[in-house]
Protein backbone atom coordinates (compact mmCIF):
# COMPACT_ATOMS: atom_id res chain seq x y z
CA UNK A 1 0.00 0.00 0.00
CA UNK A 2 1.46 3.75 -0.31
CA UNK A 3 1.91 5.60 1.93
CA UNK A 4 2.95 9.43 2.11
CA UNK A 5 7.46 8.92 2.23
CA UNK A 6 9.06 9.52 5.69
CA UNK A 7 11.15 12.81 5.40
CA UNK A 8 13.12 11.47 8.97
CA UNK A 9 14.60 8.49 6.85
CA UNK A 10 17.83 8.89 5.34
CA UNK A 11 17.36 6.73 2.46
CA UNK A 12 14.53 9.38 0.99
CA UNK A 13 17.39 11.89 0.98
CA UNK A 14 19.40 9.64 -1.06
CA UNK A 15 18.03 10.47 -4.15
CA UNK A 16 17.82 14.22 -4.34
CA UNK A 17 14.34 15.43 -4.24
CA UNK A 18 12.31 18.73 -6.11
CA UNK A 19 10.87 21.09 -3.47
CA UNK A 20 8.51 23.12 -4.71
CA UNK A 21 7.00 26.41 -2.76
CA UNK A 22 3.52 27.60 -3.61
CA UNK A 23 3.94 30.67 -2.84
CA UNK A 24 0.00 32.54 -2.93
CA UNK A 25 2.19 35.75 -3.69
CA UNK A 26 2.70 34.54 -7.00
CA UNK A 27 -0.11 32.63 -8.21
CA UNK A 28 -1.90 35.96 -9.71
CA UNK A 29 -4.99 34.98 -11.43
CA UNK A 30 -3.95 31.17 -12.06
CA UNK A 31 -6.23 29.05 -9.65
CA UNK A 32 -4.09 27.09 -6.63
CA UNK A 33 -5.69 23.82 -7.09
CA UNK A 34 -4.65 24.56 -10.77
CA UNK A 35 -1.53 24.72 -9.65
CA UNK A 36 -1.06 22.44 -7.40
CA UNK A 37 -2.09 19.90 -9.75
CA UNK A 38 0.37 20.86 -12.45
CA UNK A 39 3.14 20.55 -10.28
CA UNK A 40 2.35 17.29 -8.70
CA UNK A 41 1.79 15.85 -12.61
CA UNK A 42 5.42 17.33 -13.22
CA UNK A 43 6.48 15.68 -10.49
CA UNK A 44 7.30 17.07 -7.58
CA UNK A 45 8.85 15.29 -4.59
CA UNK A 46 7.47 17.68 -1.87
CA UNK A 47 4.97 20.76 -1.75
CA UNK A 48 5.31 23.72 0.93
CA UNK A 49 2.52 26.30 0.89
CA UNK A 50 3.14 30.06 2.04
CA UNK A 51 1.25 32.60 2.85
CA UNK A 52 3.04 35.66 4.84
CA UNK A 53 0.06 38.24 4.32
CA UNK A 54 -3.53 36.01 4.25
CA UNK A 55 -5.96 35.00 7.39
CA UNK A 56 -5.57 32.19 9.36
CA UNK A 57 -8.90 31.06 7.93
CA UNK A 58 -8.23 31.37 4.41
CA UNK A 59 -4.84 30.34 4.82
CA UNK A 60 -6.08 26.87 6.59
CA UNK A 61 -8.63 26.52 3.55
CA UNK A 62 -6.22 26.77 1.27
CA UNK A 63 -4.12 24.35 3.46
CA UNK A 64 -6.99 21.86 3.56
CA UNK A 65 -7.37 22.31 -0.72
CA UNK A 66 -3.31 21.09 -1.12
CA UNK A 67 -3.38 18.58 1.08
CA UNK A 68 -5.81 16.78 0.10
CA UNK A 69 -4.04 16.71 -3.67
CA UNK A 70 -0.66 15.97 -2.24
CA UNK A 71 -2.21 12.90 -0.23
CA UNK A 72 -3.86 11.71 -3.26
CA UNK A 73 -0.63 11.43 -4.67
CA UNK A 74 1.40 10.37 -1.69
CA UNK A 75 3.58 13.67 -1.37
CA UNK A 76 5.00 15.07 1.88
CA UNK A 77 2.76 18.24 2.52
CA UNK A 78 4.55 21.18 4.41
CA UNK A 79 3.34 24.56 5.84
CA UNK A 80 5.21 27.62 6.12
CA UNK A 81 4.80 29.08 9.69
CA UNK A 82 2.20 28.49 10.48
CA UNK A 83 2.47 25.40 13.11
CA UNK A 84 -0.74 25.80 14.74
CA UNK A 85 -2.76 25.51 11.14
CA UNK A 86 -0.29 22.38 10.81
CA UNK A 87 -0.67 20.22 13.12
CA UNK A 88 -4.38 21.25 12.73
CA UNK A 89 -4.94 19.84 9.36
CA UNK A 90 -2.54 17.00 10.13
CA UNK A 91 0.32 18.05 7.28
CA UNK A 92 3.19 16.22 7.34
CA UNK A 93 5.26 19.04 8.86
CA UNK A 94 5.84 22.46 9.05
CA UNK A 95 9.03 25.25 7.83
CA UNK A 96 10.16 27.86 10.37
CA UNK A 97 11.62 30.71 8.90
CA UNK A 98 13.77 33.32 11.31
CA UNK A 99 10.68 35.64 12.07
CA UNK A 100 8.42 32.31 12.67
CA UNK A 101 8.52 30.21 16.04
CA UNK A 102 11.50 29.06 17.92
CA UNK A 103 12.18 25.78 16.74
CA UNK A 104 12.95 24.40 20.14
CA UNK A 105 10.01 25.54 21.65
CA UNK A 106 7.79 24.29 18.32
CA UNK A 107 9.49 20.75 19.37
CA UNK A 108 8.69 20.90 22.98
CA UNK A 109 5.11 22.00 21.67
CA UNK A 110 3.88 19.42 19.03
CA UNK A 111 6.81 16.95 19.61
CA UNK A 112 7.99 14.28 17.31
CA UNK A 113 5.61 13.23 14.72
CA UNK A 114 5.42 17.01 13.16
CA UNK A 115 8.21 17.15 10.67
CA UNK A 116 9.94 20.44 11.32
CA UNK A 117 12.64 22.51 8.93
CA UNK A 118 14.61 25.10 9.72
CA UNK A 119 16.43 28.54 7.58
CA UNK A 120 19.93 28.39 8.14
CA UNK A 121 22.03 31.00 6.18
CA UNK A 122 25.48 29.96 7.97
CA UNK A 123 26.98 27.17 9.31
CA UNK A 124 26.00 28.25 13.06
CA UNK A 125 22.41 28.17 12.03
CA UNK A 126 22.68 24.87 10.72
CA UNK A 127 24.21 23.69 13.88
CA UNK A 128 21.65 25.07 15.81
CA UNK A 129 18.58 23.84 14.22
CA UNK A 130 20.24 20.10 14.13
CA UNK A 131 20.61 20.62 18.36
CA UNK A 132 16.97 21.89 18.46
CA UNK A 133 15.37 18.89 16.65
CA UNK A 134 15.20 20.12 13.16
CA UNK A 135 14.55 17.39 10.47
CA UNK A 136 16.15 19.09 7.79
CA UNK A 137 17.10 22.66 6.77
CA UNK A 138 16.48 24.92 4.24
CA UNK A 139 20.25 26.88 2.95
CA UNK A 140 20.08 30.00 1.40
CA UNK A 141 19.55 32.11 -0.67
CA UNK A 142 21.87 30.56 -2.95
CA UNK A 143 21.69 33.07 -5.40
CA UNK A 144 19.51 36.07 -5.99
CA UNK A 145 16.05 35.89 -5.47
CA UNK A 146 12.76 37.52 -6.11
CA UNK A 147 10.82 35.74 -3.43
CA UNK A 148 13.61 35.15 -0.83
CA UNK A 149 14.97 38.32 0.50
CA UNK A 150 17.60 37.02 2.12
CA UNK A 151 21.49 37.86 1.35
CA UNK A 152 23.08 35.26 -1.35
CA UNK A 153 25.88 32.78 0.48
CA UNK A 154 26.19 30.94 -2.78
CA UNK A 155 27.55 27.66 -4.42
CA UNK A 156 30.97 27.68 -2.36
CA UNK A 157 29.09 28.14 1.39
CA UNK A 158 26.54 24.86 0.31
CA UNK A 159 29.21 22.73 -0.47
CA UNK A 160 30.88 23.38 2.59
CA UNK A 161 27.71 23.34 4.50
CA UNK A 162 27.17 19.63 3.00
CA UNK A 163 30.35 18.17 4.28
CA UNK A 164 29.58 19.27 7.36
CA UNK A 165 25.94 18.75 8.26
CA UNK A 166 24.10 15.59 9.90
CA UNK A 167 20.48 16.77 8.46
CA UNK A 168 19.65 17.18 4.52
CA UNK A 169 19.83 20.21 3.24
CA UNK A 170 17.35 21.89 1.01
CA UNK A 171 19.02 24.62 -1.35
CA UNK A 172 16.56 27.47 -2.41
CA UNK A 173 17.06 31.13 -3.62
CA UNK A 174 16.92 31.63 -7.18
CA UNK A 175 17.30 27.78 -8.50
CA UNK A 176 16.10 27.41 -12.09
CA UNK A 177 16.29 25.29 -15.10
CA UNK A 178 19.70 26.79 -15.66
CA UNK A 179 21.42 26.36 -12.71
CA UNK A 180 20.14 23.03 -11.01
CA UNK A 181 23.09 21.01 -11.63
CA UNK A 182 25.36 23.13 -10.66
CA UNK A 183 23.45 23.25 -7.05
CA UNK A 184 22.56 19.47 -7.10
CA UNK A 185 26.57 19.45 -7.96
CA UNK A 186 26.88 21.18 -4.63
CA UNK A 187 26.06 18.41 -2.53
CA UNK A 188 22.35 19.26 -1.41
CA UNK A 189 19.80 16.75 -0.87
CA UNK A 190 16.51 19.03 -2.46
CA UNK A 191 16.51 21.94 -4.58
CA UNK A 192 13.60 24.57 -3.58
CA UNK A 193 11.84 26.28 -6.26
CA UNK A 194 8.92 28.48 -6.32
CA UNK A 195 9.09 31.52 -8.78
CA UNK A 196 10.67 29.64 -11.59
CA UNK A 197 7.65 27.22 -11.71
CA UNK A 198 5.00 29.33 -10.40
CA UNK A 199 5.71 32.36 -12.98
CA UNK A 200 6.38 30.14 -15.68
CA UNK A 201 4.31 30.13 -18.46
CA UNK A 202 3.85 26.23 -18.22
CA UNK A 203 4.25 25.12 -14.41
CA UNK A 204 3.38 21.53 -15.57
CA UNK A 205 6.18 21.35 -18.22
CA UNK A 206 8.89 23.21 -16.12
CA UNK A 207 8.42 21.11 -12.99
CA UNK A 208 8.35 18.16 -15.59
CA UNK A 209 12.13 19.15 -16.31
CA UNK A 210 13.48 20.35 -12.95
CA UNK A 211 12.95 16.97 -12.05
CA UNK A 212 14.20 15.25 -15.18
CA UNK A 213 17.20 17.37 -14.27
CA UNK A 214 17.51 15.89 -10.62
CA UNK A 215 16.48 12.57 -11.88
CA UNK A 216 19.56 12.75 -14.54
CA UNK A 217 21.69 14.02 -12.14
CA UNK A 218 21.47 11.17 -9.98
CA UNK A 219 21.57 8.52 -12.14
CA UNK A 220 24.65 9.84 -13.19
CA UNK A 221 26.80 10.19 -9.85
CA UNK A 222 24.46 7.50 -8.06
CA UNK A 223 27.35 5.36 -5.97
Amino acid sequence: MNKIPNLRDPLYWKKPKLYVIVDNSLLGNRLLEDIVFMIINGGADIIQYRDKTGPDDIFSENAERIKKLADKFFIPFIINDRMHIAKEINATGVHLGKDDMNLSEARKKYGKKIIIGSTARNIDDIRNAENAGADYCGVGSIFSSSTKQAPVIGIDFLKEAAGLSGLPLAAIGGINIENITEVLTAGCNAVCVSSSVIKSDDPEEYTYNLKSAVDSFYSKNKS
